[in-house]
């Protein structure tokens, strides 16, 4: 089973830091995110194997199960498209929550707007991976019990945790 984080971002945000507290954290919204959603193992493969905007798999789910991290993870308020950061600095581990803002304080989130906050998650998504160019990150894979993880990965906190 694979994870995206970021959830970044995520949404489905999701830290480099190996730390069984943040993993534990990723596993467990990546696998409410894939069963509220229901997207599909081989979906999330193509985003985890993803290396430009245009091989990132489209389509409900995926937007869906973005917004979905974002909830889970305490930074977006379902109900009202409050963009909560205070709350998840306040609900999550250190090295999370410094990769996160690393991350996304550059790309300028905000509340969202708009009437579909899961298509917003995505776009958003989408811009601080592939189109934000203050953001210097890649994205690698991890394994953790035989699970891949989406794990995006600050060239700034490659070393937390080393």
């Amino acid at each position: 089973m694979n994870l995206l984080t970021f959830a970044i971002a995520l949404t489905f945000f999701v830290t480099y830091c190996t730390t069984n507290e943040v993993t534990e954290l990723i596993k467990r919204a990546q696998n409410t995110c894939r069963i509220r959603t229901g997207l599909s193992e081989d979906k999330l493969n193509q985003a985890i194997e993803a290396k430009t905007k245009d091989e990132i798999p489209k389509g409900k789910d995926i937007e869906c199960f973005i917004e979905c991290i974002w909830v889970e993870f305490g930074v977006l308020d379902p109900n009202t498209g409050v963009y909560d950061e205070q709350n998840f600095i306040e609900s999550n581990p250190k090295e999370f929550v410094e990769l996160w803002l690393n991350i996304s304080r550059p790309c300028h989130i905000t509340n969202f707007t708009s009437n579909d906050f899961c298509k917003e998650a995505y776009n958003y998504y989408v811009y601080c991976l592939f189109e934000q160019p203050n953001v210097s990150f890649n994205v690698s894979r991890t394994n953790y019990n035989n699970n891949k993880y989406f794990f995006f990965s600050s060239t700034s906190f490659n070393n937390i945790n080393q």
